[in-house]
């Protein structure tokens, strides 16, 4: 339903997958999906299946604010099961934004075929 953010996270990839782990002061920039009520725990359910909940994610809640930072509602996001420091030796995904790095990787590919 539109871009996001959260305070407090970073991203970081393993190449295949983001992660989510606390960084103190950062900014990840996001999709917020606002869901219709009767449609809610149908979509939960799907949405732990392809994340893996709980065995290779967690569900949080966060405060999710609009890209100029005013405050927009709670939500839930998926963070890592593993410890964190882990994962911080992951490569850091730029701008903190998994849509614009795919997007980005996904054009450079095509522009090498």
């Amino acid at each position: 339903d539109g871009m996001a953010q959260v305070t407090g996270y970073r991203l970081v990839t393993n190449g295949s997958f983001p992660y989510a782990i606390p960084a103190e002061g950062d900014i990840t920039v996001g999709a917020l999906v606002h869901v219709a009520e009767w449609e809610y725990d149908r979509l939960l359910t799907e949405l732990d299946r392809i994340e893996g909940y709980p065995a290779h994610y967690d569900r949080i809640t966060v405060q999710v604010a609009d890209l100029d930072g005013d405050p927009i509602s709670d939500a839930t996001m998926y963070v890592p099961t593993i410890d964190p420091t882990w994962l911080a030796n992951y490569d850091p995904v730029p701008g903190n934004d998994w849509y614009t790095y795919m997007l980005d990787r996904l054009l450079h590919e095509e522009n090498r075929l």
